[in-house]
């Protein structure tokens, strides 16, 4: 990610975080644009170019699916240690330790 610059890194680490809420409440299945862009009530065309704007990031993956439910070890020690669900922005700076 490193060629990308720090713009795109926090785009990314927002959009992944966004990403694992929605997968979190879809009881930890994978989801598609559509329905990412339903949770966080966006347009459907935002969500498929948010997903565009990741798969520009990512090339060989498709949604932030894997790496999402991957961190799921990380976000249950991250509620654990807040003592509350975490907010996106605590979850990017959480997830900034694995997808950078």
């Amino acid at each position: 990610m490193q060629e990308h610059g720090l713009t795109r890194t926090v785009w990314v680490l927002q959009f992944a975080a966004a990403w694992l809420l929605a997968v979190r409440d879809n009881d930890w299945q994978p989801i598609d644009a559509e329905q990412y862009a339903a949770y966080w009530k966006k347009g459907r065309a935002q969500g498929y170019r948010d997903q565009r704007k990741w798969r520009e990031t990512f090339p060989q993956e498709p949604t932030p699916n894997e790496r999402v439910i991957a961190a799921r070890p990380l976000y249950e020690q991250l509620v654990g240690e807040l003592a509350h669900t975490p907010s996106q922005d605590e979850l990017a700076v959480a997830l900034s330790t694995i997808l950078v």
